[in-house]
């Protein structure tokens, strides 16, 4: 958790949102608001830098829905949920209307985002977004079968790694929803993914994985029009299980590059590139 010192910004903050039973409603937060209410942040986990960002890319898309989830205050004022959604109001300068719950009691925050998030059949039953789901289900099985250099990572680890790596994924899956041949294979998306949740610059990776769909605005010397030459031309020619572990190290080491900005003459997928640290 993380706890801060108590000043009489963050008493009168508190107090404001304090309430002795719960209580809801819609509330029409700007970045000032959100700035207020994050004053009465003294109790909670480390804000998520992903979390952060994708929902940052949803506002300034002009993609934020009303749902059931919002913004959560203990009995005594105290933010219990909802701090990365205020952070990228913050961060966006967007204003938008979300769900406020105050007077929640002191258990509550343990039991929040505590229960199994739906899994990828609920989800598709739910968006009937089949295309991509089943693009999740291809770059998860993908970035094992690299990895472990197993052919047939069994189901259940393939499940457990789409709910650890979800954001990463269903972001590759929304880039790549659109299919351009021997470029949109599952490995691609796989390092695509990753370089996702390793480079926290969105608009950096965006570019990456949109040059390779169409690399028209692209400078001819870059990482990224290497890489699509590569696989335009090498794709097809591997064998199923070798095929998907040479083209997610191919694509690794050109993403490290353009991360970079190191120059790049030519892929060797045998020996990627790993991330910065």
């Amino acid at each position: 958790m993380n706890a801060v010192s108590v000043t009489p910004e963050i008493t009168a903050a508190k107090a404001a949102y304090a309430h002795p039973d719960p209580v809801a409603e819609f509330m029409v937060i700007s970045p000032d608001v959100a700035r207020h209410m994050l004053l009465a942040n003294t109790h909670n986990r480390a804000s998520k830098p992903l979390g952060i960002n994708r929902l940052t890319y949803d506002l300034r898309k002009n993609d934020w829905h009303i749902t059931n989830q919002g913004i959560g205050f203990r009995h005594d004022g105290t933010l219990i949920d909802g701090q990365n959604r205020l952070l990228a109001i913050i961060e966006t300068g967007v204003t938008v209307k979300v769900l406020v719950v105050r007077g929640l009691d002191d258990q509550a925050q343990s039991k929040v985002d505590r229960h199994s998030r739906r899994t990828l059949a609920e989800s598709l039953l739910l968006s009937e977004d089949s295309v991509v789901a089943g693009r999740i289900c291809e770059a998860a099985r993908a970035n094992l079968i690299a990895r472990m250099k197993n052919p047939s990572p069994p189901d259940a680890l393939v499940a457990q790694y789409i709910r650890d790596h979800f954001d990463a994924l269903e972001w590759a899956s929304e880039v790549f929803r659109r299919r351009v041949r021997g470029v949109s294979r599952a490995p691609v998306l796989a390092a695509c993914a990753e370089y996702r949740e390793h480079n926290p610059d969105l608009p950096t990776v965006e570019e990456f994985a949109r040059g390779l769909l169409d690399p028209t605005s692209i400078p001819e010397v870059s990482p990224i029009r290497l890489l699509r030459e590569w696989l335009v031309s090498n794709a097809f020619a591997f064998s199923a299980e070798n095929g998907a572990i040479l083209v997610y190290q191919a694509t690794k080491t050109a993403a490290v590059h353009h991360w970079l900005r190191t120059p790049l003459t030519t892929i060797d997928a045998r020996h990627p590139t790993e991330w910065p640290q």
